[in-house]
């Protein structure tokens, strides 16, 4: 496709008659993780796809009136400083949506959680990288053997409080709410981990002298204070959690350790780093790094991603 192609999205294309396997894995990727870029989406969904050209062809395909099964969200398609580059990013449409229902491949409940989770925002590079880390953990879990479960799979064991509530991934304390950005877990023969986890764009600054007025560590101190009094259980019915903190910016890491020490936060709570990720560089390639090494926490501590010898959850 052209370039100016790619960008007049407007003009109708030959209807879709017929929906193949592989389009249906597109739309079950984005229904798990929201919001992907078309290599990140054909790696996950498509890996053993012979022609990259030919999966992103079929993803325009779909996208374009009169199909309409995924869409580029519009921010996207009309932002000049993103026409540069190589690839469009996609969330899941209403078709889309209504062709995972009616095929019985989820349930209404889940389509009422993705339709209350993935509600219009002006935060898309925040949508993307949210998307970004639940995919790679994806793609991690597939790399080590592991079995992945995502929010949804989570959510459909929670309590019916939590499964029925407007947004289920926000959880009530002290007179607050914290909204989580993402949750996912990671399985072996039954045995789960489960992990929550903020995506932090590096939109504001930090230091020892500003800090509570910066949302990230807000969040880093109700995940402490969540944690220590297991108020993910309750809240998920999940038997163990950590909290994970994934920032753009290598310099914020060290610093946010140093916060959490300076104010004994002793809970599970690791921060690590994704330049690639940030939105200026633009290479985003797909790979497990999420459950990688280079996390720190609080006195040395670092996150556990093995998942023996915990309860089964999924």
């Amino acid at each position: 496709m052209s370039n100016r192609s790619r960008w007049n999205r407007a003009t109708p294309v030959e209807p879709i008659r017929y929906l193949t396997s592989r389009d249906i894995e597109f739309f079950l990727a984005l229904f798990r993780h929201g919001t992907l870029d078309a290599p990140s989406l054909v790696k996950i969904a498509a890996p053993h796809v012979g022609d990259y050209n030919t999966a992103n062809h079929r993803l325009a395909q779909l996208s374009l009136p009169p199909n309409n099964y995924i869409i580029v969200p519009p921010e996207w398609e009309h932002s000049p400083g993103d026409r540069v580059t190589k690839f469009l990013i996609y969330q899941l449409d209403t078709n889309g949506l209504d062709a995972l229902l009616n095929r019985r491949l989820i349930t209404e409940e889940e389509y009422s959680w993705y339709r209350r989770l993935n509600s219009r925002t002006n935060q898309l590079n925040h949508q993307r990288m949210i998307g970004w880390i639940t995919a790679s953990a994806e793609v991690g879990c597939k790399e080590l053997g592991y079995d992945f479960a995502s929010k949804y799979d989570i959510l459909k064991k929670a309590p019916e409080a939590t499964r029925t509530q407007k947004n289920p991934l926000a959880v009530s304390y002290k007179q607050k709410t914290h909204t989580m950005d993402g949750l996912f877990g990671i399985g072996e023969d039954g045995y789960y981990l489960f992990y929550s986890f903020e995506a932090d764009t590096g939109a504001e600054g930090v230091s020892l002298d500003d800090i509570k007025r910066i949302s990230i560590y807000r969040h880093i101190e109700a995940n402490d204070f969540l944690l220590s009094h297991e108020m993910y259980e309750a809240h998920f019915g999940i038997p163990n959690a950590q909290a994970l903190i994934l920032t753009t910016k290598l310099g914020r890491v060290n610093t946010l350790v140093k916060l959490m020490e300076r104010d004994k936060l002793q809970q599970p709570i690791f921060v690590k780093a994704l330049p690639e990720l940030d939105k200026t560089v633009n290479k985003w390639a797909l790979d497990g790094r999420v459950l990688t090494g280079e996390y720190k926490g609080a006195n040395g501590t670092v996150p556990n991603f093995k998942t023996k010898p915990y309860p089964s959850h999924p």
